[in-house]
């Protein structure tokens, strides 16, 4: 009866361990993938988005899958979230360079989306300045570069008063994002700690969107806050002269083990 009860805790706690950790989903997918088997794969990889949405290797191979499958939309979308996520892996230059000369165009259009949504991110004008140079635009691909260098420095428009969550003091969102939030569990086995950096818009009703990753730490962690914070209730918008204005925000959350 003892190694039952071991061998069913064992087994219990690999399941768990499965259903937090995004290995046995990617090791799946890859095996899939071995075989041709592009669209099961994708199935793999869309299992480990939905849970940790800022993996970025997920989006590298359901990129490569898409590719494969002529599904470039998708695979260009991929390729620009899979930068989005920081941590450059070999896997993500290899299929820019390819999307960059098979896809151009697409890439340079959902590039410029990406830098208008996340301003702060000034790695992104670096992408899109490459995408640029590999379209033969020289002209476009000097301002990027260019832009890549520069601080951003906010808004340019004249707001009376800046964006409130629930009207209140700054640091009631730090609150309420703490109240929805635990530490994840793969941070904690490995001791990890950290502060997230992240940024996202209001727009004039109050509701949030276009939440983005700035300074990450691990994936587990950048994804719970991105999630966490597209849950967000609606807040009081920036005023500019009596009238809301739609505004960008930044707010970093520090992940500490107590």
């Amino acid at each position: 009866m003892k190694r039952i009860l071991i061998l069913a805790i064992a087994s219990i706690y690999s399941i768990c361990m499965q259903a937090n950790h995004p290995a046995p989903y990617m090791q799946k997918g890859a095996a899939l993938i071995s075989k041709g088997n592009y669209a099961k794969a994708i199935k793999e990889f869309d299992k480990v988005i939905e849970k940790f949405c800022e993996y970025g290797a997920a989006y590298d191979y359901r990129c490569y899958c898409n590719a494969r499958l002529g599904n470039m939309e998708e695979a260009v979308t991929d390729l620009v979230r899979a930068l989005r996520t920081g941590n450059e892996r070999e896997k993500t230059g290899e299929l820019f360079t390819m999307l960059s000369q098979d896809a151009n165009g697409m890439l340079v259009e959902n590039l410029i989306k990406e830098c208008k949504a996340n301003p702060y991110n000034r790695n992104m004008y670096y992408y899109l300045g490459l995408a640029y140079q590999d379209g033969s635009k020289d002209t476009e691909a000097a301002e990027a570069f260019a832009e890549s260098a520069k601080e951003f420095k906010g808004m340019n428009v004249n707001m009376t008063s800046k964006a409130h969550f629930r009207g209140k003091e700054s640091n009631e969102f730090g609150k309420w994002l703490r109240s929805q939030m635990t530490y994840p569990e793969i941070a904690t086995a490995n001791g990890l700690e950290g502060a997230v950096t992240c940024s996202f818009w209001i727009d004039e009703a109050g509701a949030v969107s276009d939440v983005r990753i700035i300074d990450n730490v691990h994936y587990a962690m950048d994804s719970q806050l991105v999630k966490a914070i597209e849950s967000s209730p609606a807040w009081s918008p920036a005023m500019s002269f009596g009238k809301p204005v739609k505004s960008i925000y930044r707010f970093t959350m520090n992940y500490i083990i107590l």
